[in-house]
């Protein structure tokens, strides 16, 4: 009866509290606000009966009961009080990472449809970004996440709504993406979790509930290239220009991307207005090209609105974009913390005095809280934690004065994690989560504090990532030190020469000593070597941890190193996360990355993109990155006809190894080597040699021990009519020896023991053919097999026993190799 009469007194009170915020708002944004001012108040109640059902829903999961063991759990729900709940949990499960739960997601993505992690059976996963810790990772995605999505979306836009109301109908300005999904073994779709949320009836729910609808259509958002994607949004953003009410994204990144693709596309853009067409090629997409014509007609006078406000915003280096082109738009609204602060300086240039609203804060894994004051700047945010969510706890984090040597993963030392109800103001903390998902005390590395409380739930600051940071010795910098860092560089590098950074990262370079940092920078505008030497001082003498600037005094560490990369370097990066299968909604520019660097698959990108190695080929060999290929200057090289290059040469990255460096491995490959063009298989290094001008049909094994490449015999068929190899199969395709044929592309995949050489030829200048050849590296004898191939007709050719298909057309110039 007391509660009940409690709650009634809330309610009286809050009714008699109605202000003229609330007058600006409909009935359901009202009942969502008092929904969560009701939670916030109850927040450690409520936290424990979401603890409470969680389990109820998930007992009797092998996670549970592995450590729950012989509890009954029925009884322990019916007969524990709030208080005794939680600490029997905390007490009996263990704090959790992805490593502890990632062979529960192998078998659930290879099909185990068991009660693993919960009892509702997971028919979906999602992807995390892999952008901050170098690799993506199986997280379960369930209607809950959908719904939880929504209940965010619609809470958010109801707070907002009492300060920047919109039109019922208006429309909205979303730079959203959805990353192609695939199947596992087991036949669960996987995909980021915004792919998953924008293809779920929540999405559209969302939209009905917050009054507005997107510019684009679904084609757009799930079109798969993200280029494409843009350029529609753009455009249609631009044919509703006058109706659009707020613009989105994601993240941050995701609307500078956008406004910069912008300057150099608005002039197609105008033109598809005008004409009511659609850019050829800027659009291929068959079905995305289909649903955006259905929407477009002819616009000249639309067409010349536009044209003119960009001549003159061109003439301003684009300042005011937003305003100008999109006059009632009420506010910006995306994610603008940890690593998306560094683009809030180029975001305000384009948006002027336009608000930018932080967006909420949550992962893949869960969402945390909601930003109920959209008033306050992207700076000064806080996140309510909304406790409905899942059950939070948090580790205190504490700083040392002094660390010990050596080389440290971590800058903390952790308390015992406590309870929502228990957090305290101004104190640091790692979030744990336990998820309706199948989660379990599961460290999420995030590092927030809590700024405040609204009524009894706390306000937090997102910090950084953790475990992200430089060090060299004993200095421990994050991400967030390095943002303010390069903030004091960019503002002199402004200030000297009116350059800006597009954007950076940066790592601790331990190979030579002393080891140090390096920072890199692509700029927009040109900047004089004096200035940025002077940057590069600025950004040295500007970290404030204790650790570095002592180990600076003593040259323990060396000084900071500043590396000016190509313009587009950065769009490289994009490119190769979202060629990957990450999401552009979800796309954050590695910061430090440590981490990042000892991976294989990105050892690779950054050589190429950053480094003073032209790379062709990345591959790992018996434990070690090996890229090979290009040109490498290193001091005590070699001389030799490419002026103190060694050509093509090789570098050995050993990642299992602490301070490890690259090691340079000279004229291990003297050769031309395409990409693809080197492959291991099992613990052989194969090559189909030198095929930059004319591939002499044969593949090479490399001796570790001689350091030398030998032809393998079997394999070796030039001018030998008796084998049906590569050099013979064109013979034969052309009917007669002396025909003239020229190899366009080749490129090479190893499947299991056998080498697939895809290659493109042209026949007498005439016609053009796709061959596949096939090598059996552990055959004997007649090791080579050979294809034809088109998507037409197949016939059988009895006299070579070999298959022949009709060619009409060439087929893609590359391969590989995909697991299903």
């Amino acid at each position: 009866m007391s509660s009940l009469m409690d709650s009634a007194v809330v309610v009286k009170v809050i009714s008699n509290n109605i202000n003229k915020h609330y007058m600006n708002m409909n009935h359901g944004d009202y009942e969502m606000i008092r929904w969560f001012e009701e939670m916030a108040e109850n927040a450690a109640r409520v936290q424990a009966q979401t603890l409470r059902r969680i389990i109820e829903l998930n007992r009797g999961t092998d996670y549970l009961k592995k450590w729950l063991g012989d509890i009954n759990v029925e009884e322990m729900l019916e007969t524990s009080t709030d208080d005794e709940l939680q600490s029997i949990y905390t007490s009996l499960v263990p704090l959790s990472s992805h490593s502890d739960i990632e062979p529960y997601l192998q078998r659930i993505a290879d099909g185990d449809s068991s009660p693993l992690l919960t009892q509702e059976p997971i028919t979906t996963l999602s992807l995390s970004s892999g952008t901050t810790e170098g690799r993506q990772k199986y997280v379960p995605f369930t209607r809950h996440s959908s719904q939880t999505t929504l209940q965010t979306f619609r809470l958010a836009a109801a707070y907002r709504s009492r300060v920047y109301p919109i039109k019922p109908g208006g429309r909205i300005l979303e730079f959203i993406y959805s990353s192609k999904t695939f199947k596992t073994k087991g036949g669960l779709t996987v995909g980021t979790a915004t792919s998953h949320y924008f293809a779920s009836e929540e999405f559209k729910i969302k939209q009905r509930k917050t009054k507005s609808f997107t510019c684009s259509p679904q084609e757009v958002i799930s079109g798969g290239d993200y280029k494409q994607s843009t350029y529609c949004h753009l455009l249609l953003g631009l044919v509703f220009t006058d109706q659009v009410e707020f613009i989105t994204s994601t993240f941050a990144y995701s609307l500078v991307q956008a406004f910069t693709s912008f300057e150099e596309l608005w002039e197609d853009i105008c033109e598809d207005i005008r004409e009511g067409t659609l850019n050829s090629k800027r659009v291929t997409l068959p079905k995305m090209r289909k649903a955006v014509l259905e929407i477009l007609s002819p616009n000249p006078s639309l067409s010349s609105r536009i044209e003119e406000k960009c001549k003159m915003l061109e003439a301003s280096n684009w300042a005011l974009l937003i305003p100008t082109l999109w006059p009632n738009a009420k506010y910006m609204y995306s994610i603008s913390t940890g690593s998306m602060q560094p683009y809030l300086k180029k975001l305000k240039h384009y948006a002027g005095d336009l608000a930018i609203v932080c967006a909420d804060y949550g992962s893949t894994e869960s969402w945390i809280g909601v930003n109920i004051d959209p008033c306050n700047p992207p700076e000064k945010v806080t996140f309510s934690v909304v406790p409905t969510f899942s059950y939070f706890e948090f580790i205190p984090l504490y700083r040392t004065k002094e660390q010990s040597g050596g080389y440290a993963i971590d800058d903390f030392i952790e308390g015992e994690a406590v309870p929502l109800s228990q957090v305290e103001v101004g104190q640091p903390y790692e979030v744990v989560l336990t998820t309706y998902t199948g989660l379990y005390r599961y460290r999420l590395g995030d590092v927030v504090e809590v700024a405040d409380f609204y009524k009894a739930t706390p306000k937090l600051n997102f910090i950084c990532r953790r475990k992200l940071i430089l060090t060299v010795n004993i200095d421990k910098n994050t991400e967030r030190d390095l943002q303010l860092v390069v903030e004091k560089g960019s503002q002199l590098l402004m200030r000297q020469c009116k350059a800006e950074i597009v954007d950076f990262t940066s790592h601790a370079n331990v190979a030579h000593q002393p080891g140090h940092y390096v920072i890199y920078w692509e700029i927009k505008g040109e900047a004089e070597e004096r200035v940025l030497g002077e940057c590069c001082s600025e950004m040295d003498w500007s970290f404030v941890d204790h650790g570095y600037v002592v180990s600076r005094r003593t040259k323990s560490i060396g000084p900071l190193e500043l590396c000016i990369v190509e313009r587009g370097t950065f769009k490289k990066i994009l490119d190769y996360y979202v060629g990957n299968g990450a999401a552009m909604s979800q796309f954050k520019t590695p910061r430090v990355d440590v981490k990042l660097m000892m991976t294989p698959e990105h050892v690779c990108l950054f050589h190429c993109a950053i480094g003073e190695v032209q790379v062709r080929v990345g591959l790992t060999w018996r434990g070690k990155v090996h890229v090979v290929g290009g040109f490498a200057e290193r001091s005590g090289s070699d001389p030799n006809p490419y002026g103190g290059l060694e050509r093509s040469s090789a570098e050995a990255f050993d990642p299992n190894k602490h301070g490890s460096k690259w090691d340079l491995m000279v004229n291990m490959w003297r050769l031309d080597v395409p990409p693809n063009q080197i492959v291991v298989v099992g613990d052989r290094l194969l090559s189909s040699g030198d095929c930059l001008n004319a591939w002499k049909g044969h593949v090479e094994e490399y001796d570790a021990n001689m350091k030398i490449w030998n032809v393998i015999e079997r394999s070796s068929v030039e001018g030998t009519k008796g084998r049906d190899g590569p050099i013979t199969m064109m013979m034969m395709i052309s009917g007669k020896e002396e025909t003239s044929y020229q190899r366009l592309y080749m490129t090479m995949a190893a499947i299991g023991t056998q080498l697939y050489f895809l290659a493109g030829y042209k026949v007498n200048n005439e016609r053009r053919v796709s061959v596949v050849h096939v090598f059996d590296t552990l055959a004997s004898d007649n090791a080579w097999r050979s294809y034809q191939v088109s998507e037409d007709q197949e016939e059988e050719d009895d006299d070579e026993g070999e298959e022949m298909m009709s060619c009409e057309r060439e087929l893609c110039g590359h391969c590989c190799v995909v697991q299903l």
